[in-house]
């Protein structure tokens, strides 16, 4: 073969190799596809929980030591050396009003077993445990759903008083978390 032949036949080849490489390009872009999907969020309202309904133990004496036991339908019942005294009418199971969205799973926990009343300093401070939320068997966790917003959910609780608490009006506070599930 001569070498102008040999070229023209290197052009052929190459000219074909261009054109299938071409064929091959033009194919692929016939078959590429663009396609879409949805997205979404949902924002949920915020979760608050506060207490609309002071949790009273009420008005008590006592001899020794004992507890106070109020339950979530209000119902007290002293222990030990404990009487309650009935007539003031402030004894009251807590109540937690809570606000979130309706129809989701939300959990309800004491953020301690324990919290504390106190007197200001007079006595000593009493704890407060055996927390109840939303049943009497409750305890201390709970999951609820509400119906609707707000709804609110009764809380009980043990009142422990020591061997000689001094006479006085006890205050504090608990604390109460609420996540959705």
């Amino acid at each position: 073969m001569t070498n102008s032949r040999k070229g023209t036949a290197v052009k052929k080849t190459l000219m074909s190799s261009a054109l299938i490489s071409l064929s091959a390009l033009a194919a692929a872009q016939a078959q590429a596809a663009t396609g879409s999907g949805s997205m979404s969020a949902i924002i949920l309202t915020p979760i608050v929980v506060s207490g609309t309904v002071d949790l009273h133990f009420g008005s008590m004496t006592q001899t020794g030591a004992g507890t106070m036991l109020i339950d979530t339908t209000g119902a007290r019942t002293p222990s030990a050396a404990v009487t309650a005294v009935t007539g003031a009418g402030l004894e009251s199971q807590g109540v937690l009003s809570v606000t979130a969205a309706t129809g989701l799973a939300i959990d309800l926990s004491m953020t301690a077993a324990t919290f504390t009343v106190d007197d200001t300093g007079a006595g000593a401070p009493m704890n407060v445990n055996a927390f109840q939320l939303v049943t009497n068997a409750g305890g201390t966790a709970e999951t609820i759903t509400l119906a609707a917003s707000p709804s609110t959910f009764p809380l009980g609780a043990t009142l422990n008083l020591a061997a000689a608490q001094v006479a006085g009006t006890y205050t504090g506070t608990y604390n109460v978390n609420a996540n959705y599930q």
